[in-house]
């Protein structure tokens, strides 16, 4: 069984996390805090 920590990256973790803090976060509040692009976080 793959363990899914091998599957996520640094910047999933984090999005991860903030999503955990509030899940009603937009994609525009979670890509400010990861440092990278709207269209990036969607994906």
């Amino acid at each position: 069984m793959i363990e899914i920590n091998n599957m996520l990256d640094a910047i999933d973790l984090v999005i991860l996390e903030e999503l955990k803090e509030d899940s009603r976060k937009s994609y525009s509040e979670i890509a400010e805090v990861v440092g990278k692009t709207e269209a990036t976080i969607r994906r």
